[in-house]
């Protein structure tokens, strides 16, 4: 197994309307010199299906074939089970894929944000995570580790700091 280039970063927030978190994200990321890419396959919308056999299936749909950017967000924005948009960086070309994730389907609780461990340990970045903060997103907790597999990895760690035990087995803990 070769080393992980992905570094996730995990932001739990209060339950809150997609409208609201995607407007602040994407507001946050478009005054950082971030756009969200134009490649159609970047971008999904997060369908749940459960399977015959009980367990739940999770089918990306891609929304992006002939729409703008700003349809792409405003697709997204209508979109309750959640999904995501890749950002690029203009000047640098750092992309960034960030996950608006609902446990219910009905409001984001986490953020999660995916992108190269070297952007993930810039000041840019961690400016990034601050702004949210500062931002009307009620934060609950984050945490920092390399590529946490799969979805089912993500919902477990999303659980864990919502019931206020932040995972201690990534070795970047932040507390809030």
């Amino acid at each position: 197994m070769g080393i992980r280039r992905d570094f996730d970063t995990i932001i739990v927030i209060e339950k809150t309307d997609i409208t609201k978190v995607v407007d602040i994200v994407h507001q946050i990321l478009s005054e950082r010199n971030f756009i969200v890419e134009e490649d159609e396959y970047l971008s999904y919308l997060i369908l749940h299906e459960i399977m015959d056999d009980e367990h739940l299936e999770i089918d990306y749909d891609i929304p992006r074939r002939g729409l703008s950017a700003q349809e792409s967000l405003d697709l997204l924005k209508n979109h309750k089970a959640g999904g995501a948009l890749m950002y690029r960086k203009a000047l640098n070309a750092f992309n960034v894929v960030v996950n608006f994730k609902s446990l219910n389907d009905v409001e984001i609780e986490a953020l999660i944000f995916e992108a190269d461990a070297y952007f993930s340990e810039t000041n840019d970045f961690k400016n990034i995570i601050m702004d949210i903060n500062r931002s009307e997103l009620e934060i609950i907790g984050v945490t920092q580790g390399y590529q946490m597999l799969n979805d089912l990895d993500q919902e477990i760690e999303i659980e864990k700091i919502l019931n206020g035990k932040i995972n201690e087995e990534y070795r970047y803990v932040i507390d809030q």
